[in-house]
């Protein structure tokens, strides 16, 4: 057992390129008939007061926790960066806003280890009166989509 990771397996090829990874932009899409657009979060009040929104009617179990933070929208402004640096560190949220209203009403919050190349999805939350639409199942396949686009090699 010592020796497993001595040598690679002869079915493994080691990476050349070990340079870190990062953000690329994300591409807008409308999804379930153009009802909904599915974007990066903007840092604007009203981005971050509907995240906030999005998670206390769909997670309000986090309440009195460590991660009551994202029941408020400073909350996420602190976790994805402040003014310039918004989505530009390990963080990042794609987010599906209703068209009709300009209102976020789900989101993936998710972290990159950039030097790893892996990425883990942190929070998952569509607000309740939105649930059972497929907007979450939308964002996954977005999310699936553009991890692999930055380069992600592992995500979980």
């Amino acid at each position: 057992m010592k020796d497993i990771w001595l040598s690679n397996p002869e079915d493994i090829t080691p990476r050349a390129d070990c340079a870190p990874i990062d953000w690329r932009p994300f591409h807008e899409q409308t999804i379930l008939n153009g009802h909904y657009l599915l974007r990066a979060m903007r840092n604007t009040p009203s981005d971050l007061e509907d995240a906030a929104e999005v998670m206390r009617t769909s997670f309000s179990v986090i309440r009195d926790t460590e991660f009551d933070i994202l029941l408020q929208a400073r909350g996420f402004a602190l976790i994805l960066g402040d003014g310039e640096n918004f989505l530009k560190g390990d963080k990042f949220a794609l987010v599906a806003e209703e068209i009709a209203t300009a209102k976020v009403v789900a989101l993936f919050l998710f972290s990159m280890a950039k030097k790893q190349r892996n990425c883990e999805l942190v929070v998952i939350a569509t607000h309740e009166k939105y649930q059972e639409r497929g907007i979450g199942h939308e964002l996954a396949y977005a999310f699936d989509s553009y991890i692999a686009e930055c380069g992600v090699e592992m995500a979980y």
